[in-house]
């Protein structure tokens, strides 16, 4: 399948979920099709936010995309056949919904599995058992996570994403491109 998605179109797809969909379900789409724009075509991405938890080794939780490789067989533990996890936040309006205060839930897939990506979609960590965390972050992060969002009026009908400046943002977008290749 031949995907394209440019930076543009990202966060075009972003500014509009943050001023008319507001829920964090609406960032799973785009998100999944920027995971099949990188990564080669040997990898799917499926959404697996709706299972039971008990469909998935009774893990405490269950992620919200599971990355597969047509390489690696798929037996009845999936979460251990995935190549990675992807756990989603919706956007740090308020201070329960940053990544690091959830962050013990992405930990938490380690146990199953070995990487994990945990995004807002502005900021990206990556999370594995070989290495150190390593964060890309899109949006102005002088003083992350609020300084490249802040809680809007509604009515206005604008999103309050602050990306980072088209230089800097342009080199991040490359920069996670690379790693999300990298990582997985």
């Amino acid at each position: 399948m031949d995907l394209k998605i440019t930076s543009g179109d990202y966060k075009k797809e972003l500014e509009r979920i943050d001023m008319d969909n507001s829920v964090e379900q609406a960032l799973y789409f785009i998100i999944q099709l920027l995971l099949m724009y990188i990564l080669d075509e040997r990898f799917w991405i499926t959404d697996t936010s709706r299972r039971r938890k008990n469909g998935l080794d009774n893990i405490e939780s269950v992620p919200d995309l599971m990355i597969f490789d047509e390489n690696h067989g798929i037996n009845t533990d999936k979460s251990a056949d995935s190549v990675a996890v992807v756990e989603i936040k919706y956007f740090p309006w308020e201070s329960e919904n940053r990544l690091d205060t959830n962050e013990k839930q992405a930990y938490g897939y380690l146990e199953k599995t070995n990487k994990v990506i945990y995004t807002n979609g502005i900021e990206w960590r990556f999370i594995s058992k070989e290495r150190d965390m390593e964060i890309i972050c899109l949006g102005n992060d002088d003083n992350k996570p609020f300084s490249y969002y802040e809680i809007i009026d509604k009515k206005k009908k604008k999103s309050q994403i602050h990306w980072k400046e088209p230089k800097e943002f342009s080199e991040a977008w490359e920069d996670l491109k690379h790693k999300i290749k990298d990582f997985i």
